[in-house]
């Protein structure tokens, strides 16, 4: 189980890795950034709850 963890850990770091470099890229155009809002949140979402089903 430990071992899921940290590849679950390293997945999301990896993704907000990816999340930062498509922002810098669209951060140029503002049209984007209503859609990046919704796409981070949803990201954000899904991250609390894998870190809250991790944690139990």
């Amino acid at each position: 189980m430990k071992e899921n963890k940290i590849i679950i850990i390293g997945v999301l770091a990896v993704m907000a890795e990816r999340v930062t470099y498509f922002a810098r890229i669209y951060f140029v155009f503002p049209e984007y950034l209503n859609v990046l809002k919704w796409i981070l949140l949803g990201i954000m979402i899904v991250c609390i709850i894998l870190y809250y089903n991790i944690s139990k």
